[in-house]
């Protein structure tokens, strides 16, 4: 008698499974060896799959069709090319872990989709049929024993997804024939199964069809709302409401609760409250610190190449320096705050519109269409750059705290304070300023610009984009309350683009 069938007959799984782990199978034992196919055993079946997709010689293809009842163009498909793998978690009495099912598509229709045959197949077959999907069939062989027809989901996603995106998910739910996805029990100890594997756990409750789950998952770029608001926690999340209602006026289905969801993000994530920031530096490095953690934990969670970023910020000095750090290389559209809606003002979504902003007008001096230009350069060293296209005029005060009395002064031509909101007009705002700065510093040799600001925010924060940290700039910060007015909160040389 064959030691297979020695154990195979008392009983002995465990110490059957090690035999043929170990790599001690005799060549007369095959037949032996290929009946463990047809057991309900998943661990067992997958174990001898290991076997003689490690050992080929061990595989005689006409014996191994008769004895499992699976076609030659079947098992040579299995053996001869390398399967999907996708996650699912597994629930038994008080154990959870993470099984895996590896899945091969087929170009021809096939009878038994698995060695164990499990029923529930025949209605992912019948769905990939009735939805006209690519697929023509599949074969999938599981590591592991489980009861119930929670797996169905990830076997689905196998075949619909593209292979690149599986290896971050884990998935559970049952499918119809409709692809709806359905409820299934033990989700609070699946979720921990999956995060133990550092795996997002797609769930009946995360995608209500597998239409819906394609199109979220498989999307070329994922859209985020992102704040930075000297507001209280409670009003930024409704700002990020706001601005997923406008996210939505171009796409219809966008969810921000589903799109946190596939992305394993939180609310958290996509705001940093910059209320009462007081005039210490060290504070105000702490929030722009904080603004660089949300930002490289939003692109390193995306599993697409393309973030889109939806901003909403405020305090202008914060912007411009936040601008610096972002880099015009990324995709982004700014949003201004205007009747309890946030506006999107600034489009630098695509490289024609970040080309805008960067180009330089070499005529700015002489002919600017939406700005005012006036100088005061004696002595280039440092010259003060005074932006005063809002309400507040900061002249004045900017005097008082400096005694510097070299500058450059740009002011709004049409609209000071009330900049109307039009396709284009900010983006052309934000070139016209650059260019200036740009031409000035080339005409005078300008070492380095103190910047004070009173422009709306996002015009701020684009500006510092186009900027970046090529040019030395000390940015400062208007304190109202205190006596110099003026504090200096950043230096341009100490910026680094993170993006």
């Amino acid at each position: 008698m064959s030691w297979i069938k020695h154990l195979k007959e008392t009983g002995n799984r465990d110490t059957l499974i090690g035999y043929i782990k170990s790599r001690q199978v005799k060549k007369e034992e095959l037949e032996e060896l290929y009946h463990l196919l047809n057991s309900n055993d998943e661990e067992l079946i997958y174990t001898v799959y290991r076997f003689l997709d490690e050992n080929p010689e061990y595989i005689d293809y006409p014996l191994l069709s008769k004895t499992a009842g699976i076609e030659e163009k079947v098992l040579k498909t299995i053996f001869q090319t390398k399967p999907t793998r996708v996650f699912f978690p597994v629930v038994d009495t008080e154990k959870y872990k993470i099984a895996s099912a590896h899945l091969f598509k087929l170009p021809f229709k096939v009878e038994k989709s698995s060695f164990s045959d499990r029923p529930e197949l025949k209605k992912i077959k019948k769905y990939l049929y009735d939805k006209n999907l690519p697929t023509e069939d599949f074969f999938v062989i599981f590591d592991s024993n489980f009861k119930g027809s929670s797996y169905m989901l990830s076997v689905v996603a196998g075949l619909v997804l593209p292979e690149e995106y599986l290896s971050r998910y884990a998935f559970t739910g049952e499918v119809n024939c409709e692809g709806e996805i359905i409820s299934v029990d033990y989700l609070k100890k699946k979720r921990t199964a999956s995060e133990k594997k550092h795996l997002i756990l797609i769930t009946p409750k995360t995608f209500g069809t597998v239409r819906e789950m394609v199109r979220y998952i498989k999307r070329e770029e994922v859209n985020l709302p992102f704040a930075v608001l000297n507001k209280p926690d409670t009003e930024i999340k409704k700002s990020l409401l706001k601005i997923e209602a406008e996210i939505k006026e171009k796409d219809s289905l966008y969810s921000l609760k589903k799109q946190l969801s596939i992305l394993n993000m939180k609310e958290e994530d996509l705001y940093i409250n910059v209320e009462n920031i007081p005039p210490v530096r060290e504070k105000w490095e702490e929030k722009l610190n904080a603004i660089k953690q949300n930002l490289h934990r939003i692109y390193s969670s995306g599993h697409t190449q393309k973030v889109n970023l939806h901003i909403a910020t405020s305090i202008t000095s914060l912007s411009f320096a936040t601008g610096v750090l972002l880099g015009a290389k990324r995709s982004y559209v700014l949003y201004h705050f205007q009747n309890d809606r946030y506006f999107p003002v600034i489009d630098l979504s695509s490289p024609e519109t970040v080309r805008n902003i960067k180009q330089v007008n070499r005529d700015i001096l002489r002919n600017s269409k939406n700005i005012n230009i006036e100088t005061s350069i004696k002595d280039s060293r440092e010259v003060n750059l005074i932006l005063y296209l809002a309400s507040h005029n900061p002249v004045a005060d900017v005097l008082h705290f400096t005694k510097n009395k070299n500058y450059v002064y740009i002011t709004d031509r049409n609209f000071q304070g009330k900049i109307p909101i039009k396709p284009r007009l900010w983006e052309e705002y934000v070139s016209e300023i650059y260019s200036a700065v740009n031409q000035l510093r080339e005409k005078y040799l300008i070492k380095r610009f103190s910047l004070f600001i009173s422009c709306p925010s996002v015009m701020a924060m684009a500006l510092g984009m186009a900027v970046g940290n090529f040019i030395d700039i000390y940015i400062y910060n208007y304190y109202p309350q205190t006596k110099d007015k003026y504090f200096k909160v950043f230096e341009t040389a100490q910026l680094e683009t993170i993006l």
